[in-house]
């Protein structure tokens, strides 16, 4: 499996994963994102730093929105 048909599979799973985020605070969510990302096996690191990527893009534009 290549990197983009994995992460084409974890879209509903990253989806939700921004929503939970969405509802933390810039606080919490950086102490989250941070335990994470060092947590992560280094073979992996890069993939998961990509997808949190997305999550803060996603958590950025609800902020807009929400004003």
């Amino acid at each position: 499996m290549t990197e983009q048909e994995l992460y084409i599979k974890l879209i509903p799973e990253i989806a939700k994963i921004a929503e939970q985020c969405r509802k933390m605070d810039e606080e919490m969510y950086a102490a989250w994102k941070k335990e994470i990302i060092t947590s992560t096996p280094d073979e992996v690191r890069n993939f998961i730093r990509k997808i949190m990527a997305v999550v803060d893009k996603v958590r950025k534009e609800w902020q807009c929105a929400v004003g």
